[in-house]
């Protein structure tokens, strides 16, 4: 699985579909192909979608997003295997974000830095940049908030190392 999208699937984010990274786990197995390839839907839980809705003084509401992940099959391997941290090349994303009025298509770039030791993911950063679609207020908040939050960066390592754990023999 994609360090991309282990990014995406913590506490607080919710899987679209029953098995939305499902396309990324079997591009991951092919055997083959230099690169991972394969598309993913989330969606905020209401939990962080309080959150949300709270931080932009009620402007957003509610979002719906799809990443679309190509990331070199090497680096996937040696992130789940070495200890050191890696940053991964830039990946879409377009969020359907729901409003007091209409639907409002976002767009950024999901560019994720980890830390592992031993075996763990110990340090985590989403590295979400150029959201466009947003009021600049707004954006840079939410870019800011995303990026620099304790704890979205606590959730990203519970899901990461959840994953990781639940891949061991």
């Amino acid at each position: 699985m994609m360090l991309a999208l282990l990014l995406l699937t913590p506490s607080g984010v919710v899987a679209a579909a029953e098995q939305p990274f499902q396309d990324c786990i079997d591009s991951l197995g092919e055997r083959g192909g230099e690169t991972v390839t394969c598309v993913a839907s989330f969606e905020l839980s209401p939990a962080l979608r309080d959150q949300v809705a709270r931080l932009t003084a009620g402007f957003m509401r509610d979002t719906a997003c799809q990443v679309q992940v190509q990331v070199p099959r090497q680096m996937v391997v040696q992130a789940l295997l070495a200890a050191g941290t890696v940053a991964l090349p830039a990946q879409p994303v377009a969020c359907a974000i729901a409003t007091g009025g209409k639907a409002i298509l976002t767009r950024f770039s999901l560019a994720p830095s980890v830390s592992f030791f031993a075996g763990e993911a110990i340090e985590a950063s989403p590295g979400i940049a150029d959201l466009t679609g947003l009021p600049p207020s707004v954006a840079r908040a939410m870019q800011d908030w995303l990026n620099d939050s304790p704890l979205v960066e606590a959730a990203l390592l519970r899901g990461i190392n959840h994953l990781l754990e639940s891949r061991r023999p």
